[in-house]
């Protein structure tokens, strides 16, 4: 089953080595910063969110140590920062977590742990002067976020961000945590198709501080994540025959698509019937329309739209064959 929805990736410039000996003393978090540095680092934060905003590299890259500007990727500015900005444009952050470290060697590596719960995460990334500061800021709008994790670090006197990323925080409301929890939800409803679809999107929030950002849960989501795969693959073989209507449908993928904002499933199938008879073709998707709840348990009732298209040949990704399309208000 496959999905298709946007992800937001920036940029991810980081090495792992051995992690060094930091005391906890000189590790200090949000309200525990000194309230002139946290004050300072907030301003920082500030322009470089605004010039990302304004996909405005010129600024932006100003804010760089040299070693960033040398490592940067030719596609950051053409094609990541005009992706950001449309996430960005508009809007304003909230601080998720800050972090200041002080007094560590260059090249070691600064583990932190954070977050309460099933939240709880760890960070590691190497630091290449004595003072860092991390800030892990949430921005997007009232449907989707995004994690902005910058790390700042102290140089010749002067806060330099040495780092920088840009991933899915939260897709529909949920971070990858609360898509993780709901979905097992809906797996013990027995909706496994909607289950697997909501894992898809807790694939794409689990590190929304790329790849040196880790929740402690991730190796049971993951085992989980494979589970429910194996658990609906076995449910719902695709192609899957739509044996409760009456001209048995095959249906070969389900996917999620963004409608009004929105994660909607689309429901893809082959029709026996031409898709140029579109009378014919629109009272066969009504009765799909009326059993697809009972054809994909919970579809109709855990989602407020469901998305069809009815094929005659099955598009391959070379091909381009014509297809009708439907939208179900299910509330």
């Amino acid at each position: 089953m496959k999905r298709y929805f946007p992800v937001v990736s920036i940029m991810l410039l980081f090495s792992i080595s051995c992690i060094g000996g930091i005391s906890k003393n000189e590790v200090m978090q949000n309200g525990k910063i000194d309230q002139k540095l946290r004050t300072e680092m907030n301003d920082l934060n500030k322009q470089a969110y605004r010039y990302m905003a304004e996909n405005n590299f010129e600024f932006l890259s100003q804010l760089f140590t040299d070693t960033l500007t040398a490592r940067l990727n030719p596609e950051f500015s053409t094609k990541f920062l005009p992706q950001i900005q449309k996430v960005l444009k508009g809007g304003n952050f909230k601080i998720f977590d800050e972090f200041y470290i002080r007094n560590v060697k260059p090249k070691d590596t600064v583990a932190l742990d954070a977050g309460i719960g099933e939240n709880a995460y760890t960070m590691k990334f190497i630091t290449f002067e004595k003072e860092t500061y991390v800030s892990l800021l949430l921005a997007g709008d009232s449907t989707n976020k995004v994690m902005l994790s910058f790390i700042w670090i102290k140089t010749n006197g002067k806060w330099k961000m040495s780092n920088l990323t840009g991933e899915d925080y939260s897709l529909n409301n949920r971070s990858a945590i609360e898509q993780y929890k709901y979905a097992r939800s809906l797996q013990q409803e027995n909706d496994l198709i909607d289950a697997v679809n909501i894992m898809s999107l807790a694939d794409h929030c689990i590190a929304p501080g790329g790849g040196y950002f880790r929740y402690k849960s991730i190796t049971q989501i993951a085992g989980y994540s494979d589970s429910l795969t194996n658990m609906t693959k076995a449910r719902y073989p695709f192609p899957y025959t739509a044996k409760e209507m009456n001209s048995k449908p095959l249906i070969f993928n389900v996917h999620l698509e963004i409608y009004e904002n929105k994660f909607i499933p689309m429901v893809m199938y082959i029709s026996n019937i031409n898709v140029a008879d579109t009378v014919d073709l629109k009272i066969e998707n009504q009765e799909m329309q009326q059993k697809i709840g009972i054809i994909f348990s919970g579809m109709a009732k855990n989602n407020p739209y469901l998305l069809y298209r009815a094929y005659n040949e099955q598009p391959d990704g070379r091909n381009n064959p014509r297809y009708y399309g439907y939208i179900q208000k299910t509330d």
